[in-house]
């Protein structure tokens, strides 16, 4: 909270993010910090700074529906949302996980972003029992993985190997 407030005094002199590549350079600047500020994958203590990263994608999505960046921003603030765990916004990470894999089809983007709801769907059906995902989630999550995969990769055969 202090480096917040140490921050604001010293960007006082500045406006707002008020373009697209504005808001986009804080929002990426935002979840670097969090990112930084984090001892392990779970940490809370970074949540006032993922809270922040959140706020400016949202924004970015709010004030730039269309924005290149889009994706990213879905990504960021479903990272964020993941992180916090509040049980309130439980859900809303996986559903900012896959906006960004509809909005960014077959790019790096909605691979990761793939990747992290995959992962919070295996740990969510996950428990002491073992694995059970629903299958209403497992066509769901096909069908996410056929859209986040890159095109070139998704029908490619393996090429016989030549000989020198």
């Amino acid at each position: 909270m202090s480096k917040w407030q140490a921050e604001k005094v010293a960007d006082s002199d500045k406006t707002s993010a008020d373009t697209e590549p504005a808001l986009y350079e804080e929002m990426s600047r935002l979840f670097t910090a969090a990112k930084a500020a984090q001892l392990y994958p779970k940490d809370t203590g970074a949540n006032i700074e993922y809270l922040r990263a959140s706020t400016t994608a949202h924004e970015l999505l709010a004030r730039f529906p269309d924005s290149k960046h889009a994706a990213e921003a879905f990504f960021i603030a479903g990272s964020a949302y993941d992180v916090i765990g509040d049980p309130i916004l439980w859900p809303s990470h996986e559903r900012y996980f896959e906006a960004c894999v509809r909005r960014a089809p077959h790019s790096r983007i909605a691979v990761r972003c793939y990747e992290r709801f995959e992962q919070s769907v295996y740990i969510g059906y996950s428990g002491s029992g073992g694995t059970f995902i629903p299958e209403d989630m497992q066509k769901r999550m096909s069908e996410l993985k056929r859209i986040a995969e890159p095109i070139d990769t998704r029908n490619a055969s393996p090429q016989p190997e030549t000989q020198s």
